[in-house]
């Protein structure tokens, strides 16, 4: 990989980790939120769609796919101490531009498998 496209990685994958907006929907709510957006210019709240626009959707997925890299290289390092069975999973999928959504709000309009299907991994030592 380039040098440039590992920089481009570094920051898309730094602000998608930083997803400010997290907090203030959690104080204020999602109107108030988006109120709060629209009025800083950002022209779509999502954030998701932010940094795609910003940096590129192939650099968004990859950066995507390098967190999912580095969570999984850190739950092999934690495999050979825990015992029985191991469940990786999250809350919900994410979109990253399929149907021309991005994030994962859209859940009730949203048939697409990848937000709909909760990811599920098992590990049997």
């Amino acid at each position: 990989m380039s040098v440039k496209k590992e920089k481009e990685e570094k920051s898309c994958l730094s602000e998608i980790k930083r997803l400010p907006w997290r907090f203030s929907r959690q104080i204020l709510g999602q109107k108030e939120t988006i109120k709060i957006k629209r009025k800083l210019g950002f022209s779509n709240p999502n954030t998701v769609r932010m940094v795609a626009q910003k940096y590129g959707l192939e650099v968004l997925r990859r950066a995507y796919k390098k967190n999912l890299q580095m969570a999984l290289k850190t739950i092999t390092k934690l495999m050979p101490i825990l015992t029985g069975k191991t469940v990786i999973t999250a809350d919900h999928g994410e979109l990253l531009g399929e149907e021309n959504l991005f994030g994962h709000f859209h859940r009730l309009r949203s048939q697409n498998p990848y937000l709909r299907e909760i990811p599920w991994f098992e590990v049997t030592k």
